[in-house]
């Protein structure tokens, strides 16, 4: 009998294990709303002073670098992308599970929701990073009708057939993304998307929050004066606010109020905070990088002035703030480049993090000028080759004539190579980082930046050194 019950526990042990093991490959990986919470689960206790709570609205305008970079913040933006209030709540309530923050900030556009539900993406992605727990089984009761409760309770019958999109990112802790190794939840978009200024006036009339939005907006704000807990609402800038969002956005201020919160919308403020709707939003919600950057150091000045946050700068166990801080460096580094209209601004943002790929077809001792904004000084009599620079050092790899070189480059593989194209009757040059070919967009220079810090190529362009230098994308 005895070994009868062994055999079966040991079974159930082995087959436990295997589903465990099985759910951590194939379950969704988003990083707006499941990873987010799967990388705050990782922080030590009480290691977070300043808990962000919201929809995208947050995780896109709260840098978490800039904060600990300005001020020694240590924030968290545990968000999700289009995340109604009802799972805000849980999500807040997941985190005091392991931490106390000194502040709480809610941003709260989502107050603007006005229906009991969200598409079912935006479910997945607010409930299914949740460990298994009495709060997550209310999180998604209260997120979906009943009838289809167990089919989300049950997360397996929502992705059981992603075996066709696994990949090796799948099988690794931190998903294939050097962004996840210290990851604090902020992440915007590089690209810019350019709108004209809202029409934003002095007063509006308070117009009333839908009744399940109110009500969960109300639970976070009583949960955080339950354990003690200063909340701070805040609305982020967007060029798409409409007077609409403005109306229930002064009713949210008067429901703060009843609880003794701070209130700040910073839709009446972008003007003073410098945000310029035609370079600093992505689309009309959301900030980019460079909008993100303006806003955070606005909204940190605030905190400074208003709130006692300690600086943990010089803490120990808190060395995951400053990589993080340096991966959002690169980050903004990377759109700056995208940018970047003359030469001498682009080169100006390179440092010890990048190594450089400059291809050169022809007539390289005339662009000496040009290669030594590099650190690279051609021979005299160059005329056409690859310059190869890891700019945490001074030596330079150089290929001309039919020569190749394959080398390793912090973990990718890189070919360049001569060669000889029947088309054009000339050697050609060509350069691979992995599987991928670069520096091909010009016939004068071409560049190509690697950053160690992001892990990935952050710019690759062409320089016609015959329209004066102009940067070709």
């Amino acid at each position: 009998m005895k070994s009868s019950i062994f055999r079966i526990v040991c079974f159930l042990t082995i087959l436990i294990l295997v589903l465990s093991a099985i759910n951590r490959v194939f379950k969704f990986k988003y990083d707006d709303g499941i990873y987010s919470l799967t990388k705050f689960y990782e922080q030590d206790k009480d290691s977070v002073d300043l808990l962000i709570l919201g929809s995208s609205h947050a995780f896109s305008a709260f840098n978490t670098g800039v904060l600990w970079e300005k001020e020694g913040i240590a924030a968290y933006d545990l968000c999700g992308s289009m995340q109604p209030l009802w799972n805000t709540y849980y999500y807040f309530k997941e985190a005091l599970k392991t931490q106390k923050p000194g502040l709480v900030v809610l941003e709260a556009y989502m107050v603007t929701h006005d229906d009991d539900y969200i598409f079912y993406g935006s479910t997945i992605k607010n409930t299914f990073g949740m460990r298994l727990s009495p709060d997550k089984i209310r999180a998604v009761t209260v997120s979906v009708p009943k009838e289809t409760e167990l089919e989300y309770l049950m997360e397996y019958t929502q992705y059981h057939n992603r075996y066709k999109e696994i990949s090796e990112a799948d099988f690794d802790k931190e998903a294939g993304n050097a962004m996840y190794r210290d990851w604090k939840g902020f992440m915007a978009n590089l690209y810019v998307e350019p709108f004209g200024d809202p029409e934003i006036v002095t007063e509006y009339e308070a117009a009333s929050i839908h009744g399940k939005s109110e009500t969960y907006y109300r639970k976070i704000l009583e949960l955080a004066k339950d354990n003690d807990i200063p909340v701070l609402v805040v609305l982020t800038p967007y060029a798409g606010v409409t007077s609409q969002d403005m109306m229930k956005y002064e009713r949210a201020e008067e429901i703060a109020s009843e609880y003794g919160a701070s209130f700040i919308n910073y839709n009446k403020l972008y003007r003073e905070i410098g945000i310029d709707y035609k370079n600093d939003v992505s689309d009309e919600g959301h900030l980019n990088y460079l909008g993100s950057e303006k806003f955070t150091n606005a909204f940190a000045d605030y905190l400074k002035d208003n709130y006692e946050l300690p600086d943990r700068r010089n803490s120990s166990g808190y060395g995951s703030w400053e990589n993080n801080a340096g991966y959002t460096d690169a980050k903004l580094k990377e759109m700056k480049l995208m940018n970047a209209e003359r030469l001498e601004d682009y080169t100006a943002l390179l440092n010890e993090d990048d190594c450089i790929i400059i291809s050169c077809p022809e007539r390289a001792k005339e662009h000496r000028d040009l290669f030594e904004m590099f650190g690279i000084t051609p021979a005299d009599d160059a005329e056409e080759g690859i310059w190869y620079r890891d700019m945490s050092g001074d030596d330079v790899l150089y290929i001309t004539g039919e020569d190749k070189s394959e080398f390793e480059m912090y973990g990718h593989e890189v070919r360049l190579s001569r060669e000889y194209r029947y088309d054009t009757d000339r050697l050609a040059n060509r350069v691979f980082i992995g599987r991928d070919e670069y520096n091909n967009r010009s016939g004068g220079m071409n560049i190509t930046v690697y950053n160690k810090i992001t892990d990935t190529v952050i710019s690759d362009i062409g320089v016609d050194t015959d329209a004066g230098n102009k940067l070709i994308r």
